[in-house]
């Protein structure tokens, strides 16, 4: 992950190959700030008329 371009985090989470169904709520937290993060850095970049 240090090495790839445009990487935002790393989470690790404990688990097998379910892990994203078993750990849903935190898999979702982390999309939701990870959306959060790209909207509110479309909305700076946006230029009114």
């Amino acid at each position: 992950a240090r090495t790839a371009p445009n990487v935002v985090g790393l989470v690790e989470l404990p688990g097998g190959h379910c892990s994203m169904l078993e750990r849903h709520q935190e898999v979702n937290s982390h999309l939701r700030a990870l959306a959060e993060s790209v909207t509110r850095h479309v909305r700076d970049r946006r230029i009114s008329s």
